[in-house]
C-alpha cells in the first residue's frame, strides 16, 4: 500500500517499530529491522475511510441542496416571467 504524500508522518510514530542491529565479523554490518503495528494501522486506516466517508456524505447532501435551491428559484423565476 502507497501512501499520499500529503499525509503527516509524525502521526505514525507507534506503527512502525525500528531496530539498528550491528553484526560483527571479518567487516561490521548495521541491519535495520523493521515491524508493522498492524492492529494500530489497521484502526488509522479505519479511521481515515470512516473520515472520508462522511466528507463524501456531507459534500453530497451539500450538492444536492444547492441543486434544489437552483430548480426552486428557476420555478419562481418562471412563475414570476408568466404572470
Amino acid at each position: 500500500m502507497s501512501l499520499p504524500v500529503c499525509l503527516d508522518i509524525s502521526s505514525f510514530h507507534n506503527l512502525i517499530v525500528l531496530q539498528k542491529v550491528v553484526a560483527t565479523g571479518v567487516k561490521q554490518i548495521t541491519i535495520l529491522m523493521w515491524k508493522v503495528n498492524k492492529p494500530l494501522l489497521w484502526e488509522h486506516v479505519l479511521d481515515e475511510m470512516y473520515h472520508a466517508a462522511l466528507n463524501l456524505s456531507l459534500r453530497m447532501a451539500f450538492e444536492q441542496e444547492k441543486d434544489e435551491e437552483v430548480s426552486t428559484s428557476k420555478i419562481f423565476h418562471k412563475l414570476i416571467v408568466l404572470h
